[in-house]
């Protein structure tokens, strides 16, 4: 990893004053492991920097009331010719008077320019492992020799892109690297494919993210593999520059937390996809951003189970399951408007679930002839009991290894669904099951 971009040792980084370059306070930069700090010193005179962490009300300084001053939530900071932006900055904990160290905790760090406003931005840029492989995109081509030729040719050339949405500008970009080591003995080349979001119009943060992030969380639904980004990097137009006539896009890498960005795992993980981008395409990957919209709750539920299950117990796994189908369910109920399924809140007039146990019959349907296990009836008996005895102490539950079999069936059933709304092949879908990452611990109920 490129040294400029690990702050693990801190630096000393001077704060740079607003629309200027000119320095005026030196402060320390580093990378706690869990989050990225500045610390930045003041020495009891009530400058500007010591009222950004004002805890509260006022301080009077020679009779005069000093009211705290807002940070900015950018901060320009320079370290031996580098600069590092800070966008999205509040401060951890407060003083009140004296010589001290106040914390400021940005949101993300942006490396390489001193003048650029990066509140907001005009493209992103981001790299997940497995994206090469699910995409089934290659910027590598490989051709041996025969038995009479010592020759091995390794063609590296990049590859058209793929436009998923033109309307905010969401592609894939193939793309590759060729490393040769400093002993000159070994050449490394590794294919790439990454994630862009571009736009005329300046946008936060948080709009390329949702697209970035969802690509990943789609990733991490199709092979149950827990995910950062790799590489983060961000754009603004006016960065551009020429080089021997042409123009020249200057694009700055991120650091943060708040999307984790971890650069030491580039690798491309080893999986089994339920479903990849040749059986979903373009219009799936489309269909998958609406449905994240419109079925928010189960999305969102479904791509955290898969990051955190192995850090959660069976007890909060299920709840969490149980309330993700519920909402698949309900969503299904609107969309299709089964009235069966639904009923009058008497209180508010308004129309909601008919229950748990309706919504589970709703997704089961939903699967129809590919649902993957021998008993249907027992699945939503066993997983509706095991919801409700897991929400009411009252209530009759089902034991540990049942509920565990019922849970990892449920996330399959979730998973599969979602693969035939962005238009994967039923077929295929079964095909693969077996040897899922959560199919395969649930294979001896699966029904072929």
């Amino acid at each position: 990893m490129d040294k400029k971009l690990d702050l693990t040792e801190p630096i000393i980084a001077w704060l740079l004053e607003p629309d200027s370059s000119r320095a005026e306070v030196a402060a320390m930069l580093r990378d706690t492991g869990r989050r990225f700090e500045l610390a930045v010193p003041f020495r009891g005179n009530f400058d500007k920097y010591q009222q950004w962490f004002l805890s509260s009300g006022m301080v009077v300084l020679n009779d005069k009331p000093l009211e705290p001053v807002e940070l900015p939530n950018i901060i320009r900071t320079v370290s031996n010719g580098r600069f590092y932006t800070l966008v999205g900055c509040q401060v951890s904990g407060s003083v009140s008077a004296g010589t001290g160290t106040g914390i400021v905790v940005p949101t993300y760090v942006v490396f390489g320019t001193s003048e650029t406003n990066f509140e907001k931005i005009h493209a992103m840029r981001s790299n997940i492992p497995g994206l090469s492989p699910w995409s089934g995109i290659s910027s590598l081509s490989f051709f041996p020799g025969d038995s009479s030729s010592k020759k091995t040719e390794v063609i590296a050339e990049p590859r058209n892109e793929i436009m998923i949405d033109e309307s905010v500008g969401l592609k894939l970009r193939p793309d590759y690297s060729v490393r040769i080591s400093s002993r000159r003995d070994e050449v490394t080349a590794r294919q790439m494919v990454s994630i862009e979001t571009r736009t005329d119009e300046l946008r936060d943060w948080t709009w390329h993210l949702f697209y970035h992030r969802s690509l990943m969380n789609l990733l991490t639904i199709s092979d149950w593999v827990p995910r950062t980004f790799a590489d983060l990097e961000v754009l603004r137009d006016e960065d551009s520059s020429k080089l021997d006539g042409k123009e020249r896009e200057v694009w700055h890498p991120v650091l943060s937390y708040m999307p984790r960005v971890d650069r030491s795992r580039f690798e491309n993980p080893e999986s089994q996809y339920l479903f990849r981008f040749s059986d979903i395409r373009e219009e799936g990957i489309r269909k998958w951003l609406e449905l994240v919209n419109r079925c928010q709750q189960g999305m969102t539920l479904l791509a955290y189970v898969a990051r955190e299950q192995e850090h959660l117990a069976i007890e909060t796994l299920n709840m969490l399951t149980g309330t993700m189908l519920d909402c698949i369910g309900w969503y299904v109920v609107k969309t299709k408007n089964q009235i069966k399924r639904m009923k009058r809140n008497s209180k508010t007039g308004e129309m909601q679930s008919a229950g748990f146990y309706q919504m589970l019959e709703t997704v089961q349907e939903e699967l129809g002839g590919v649902f993957p296990f021998t008993n249907k009836e027992d699945w939503k008996r066993d997983m509706r009991k095991a919801f409700v005895g897991n929400k009411h102490g009252d209530a009759e539950g089902v034991d540990f290894q049942t509920m565990y079999d019922v849970t990892m069936e449920s996330l399959v059933i979730a998973r599969m669904w979602v693969g035939l709304q962005l238009g994967a092949d039923g077929n295929t879908l079964k095909e693969r099951v077996s040897s899922d990452e959560i199919g395969k611990r649930v294979s001896r109920f699966i029904a072929w």
